[in-house]
């Protein structure tokens, strides 16, 4: 993943993903980004990628604490269920070549699932 192509990618989402509301980009610098999907007041998607360190992290936020996420760190993604967002779950096979649009797939089924919108 490149910086430019996440960058693309955090535009596209707000029109492909009907549950983002509106794109915040929180901090951007020539080879990272931080930015913020919002989804409703208290409930949003926080993308931070470093392009130098390669760390990749992706979280469903709802009143400032982390529900579910994915984050690559030293080459590894690893992720944090719904269900126990405090654990780190080794992921062996990965994330898709699109790891944002896999991520924002993931929250539309745990916003529906469990109501949160």
């Amino acid at each position: 993943m490149r910086l430019n192509g996440l960058l693309r990618d955090i535009h596209e989402a707000e029109r492909r993903f009907w549950f983002i509301q509106q794109i915040q980009e929180i901090d951007e610098t020539d080879d990272a980004v931080k930015a913020r999907l919002q989804i409703q007041v208290g409930l949003f998607v926080q993308v931070f990628f470093s392009e130098q360190s390669g760390r990749f992290s992706l979280a469903l936020i709802q009143g400032n604490q982390r529900i579910y996420g994915r984050d690559r760190e030293f080459g590894t993604w690893h992720l944090h269920p719904y269900e126990s967002p405090e654990h780190h779950d080794p992921v062996p096979e990965g994330m898709s070549p699109q790891p944002l649009f896999q991520f924002l797939a993931e929250v539309e089924q745990i916003i529906i699932e469990n109501e949160l919108i």
